[in-house]
């Protein structure tokens, strides 16, 4: 396939779109950034040739997808890498010529919906935490993950001792069986379900956040390998025919395999942990990295940047369906 020389990178006040931007101008490539703010990482960064603004997605979709055919035209983009949850508004319509490298919208839809999560594992033999819905919530004491369907980053997660009853979740909200272990993490860039890269890694520092909410965003991650999340996510990318990045956390216990309980249709921290070695070019067009990314490697966000990115999102996820 014809490689695409310019490139429009979405949500650009995220630390990922930053990376993204630097891998593809290491490999020649224009990179044009865009976002809801004027204020972003990517809009002083050197390796980007052109910033621009749009509508809020959420708040304003149609208008979102105008400015995404405006910057399109203007830059004569030949391919759209949306980094955050803009990929959820991203009309087909509007992209004209240009490829997304995204799954589409009701794939991603569907693995950022933990209740789907739980059907997609036991169609594959997977493991996850025991979930369970309003109506058929445990009589049983114990510690408990309670979390939207839809969520990112921990937000509006909570942990609950004890039992849990119907008014411990609102809307769609589902409970999981707190698992005591180590948080490992996935990240996979796939095209039609090919894998182009992958790596495991754990999160090393977080942000705090008040006490009964579970930790907030990593700043720190390292390469750890992991066999076993490996190859079910692998599987999952294979099984959805995924094209775009996929990140998926998981909880490793004293025993037992690692248990995924939230898989995310986007660009995740793995992507600070590629290292120069891998071109992204060759990514895109469909040229995989074969060789293990190096064990023990590590990155770190400063936090004004994490703060300038994730945590902005005062509406990170599509609205409750």
């Amino acid at each position: 396939m014809k490689p695409p020389r310019r490139i429009l990178i979405t949500g650009g006040r995220s630390p990922v779109a930053l990376e993204w931007a630097r891998g593809l101008a290491r490999a020649n490539r224009v990179v044009v950034a865009a976002d809801t703010s004027r204020l972003t990482l990517t809009r002083f960064s050197r390796h980007v040739t052109a910033y621009e603004t749009y509508a809020s997605p959420r708040e304003n979709p149609l208008q979102f997808n105008r400015d995404l055919a405006r910057i399109r035209e203007k830059h004569a983009v030949e391919l759209i890498i949306p980094t955050c949850e803009e990929l959820f508004w991203i009309s087909e319509t509007t992209i004209g010529s240009a490829a997304v490298f995204h799954p589409g919208r009701e794939t991603a839809r569907q693995l950022h919906d933990k209740a789907y999560l739980t059907e997609l594992s036991r169609e594959l033999g997977i493991p996850t935490p025991r979930t369970y819905h309003r109506e058929g919530l445990p009589t049983t004491s114990g510690k408990w993950i309670v979390k939207p369907r839809f969520t990112r980053s921990g937000f509006n997660t909570r942990v609950i001792n004890g039992t849990i009853g119907p008014k411990d979740l609102s809307g769609s909200d589902i409970a999981q069986t707190f698992i005591e272990g180590r948080q490992i993490c996935y990240m996979g860039i796939a095209r039609e379900g090919k894998l182009m890269a992958d790596v495991c890694y754990i999160p090393t520092a977080r942000v705090k956040r008040n006490a009964g909410m579970v930790e907030g965003p990593a700043m720190g991650f390292e390469v750890a390998r992991d066999a076993e999340l490996t190859s079910h996510a692998r599987e999952i990318l294979r099984h959805v025919q995924y094209t775009g990045v996929m990140g998926i956390d998981a909880i490793r216990g004293p025993e037992g395999p690692p248990l995924i309980h939230d898989i995310n249709p986007r660009t995740t921290s793995g992507i600070h942990l590629l290292g120069p070695e891998v071109d992204f070019a060759a990514l895109l067009r469909g040229e995989p990295h074969t060789r293990p990314i190096p064990e023990g490697r590590s990155a770190w966000i400063p936090l004004a940047a994490l703060f300038s990115g994730c945590l902005l999102y005062t509406s990170p996820s599509p609205r409750d369906e």
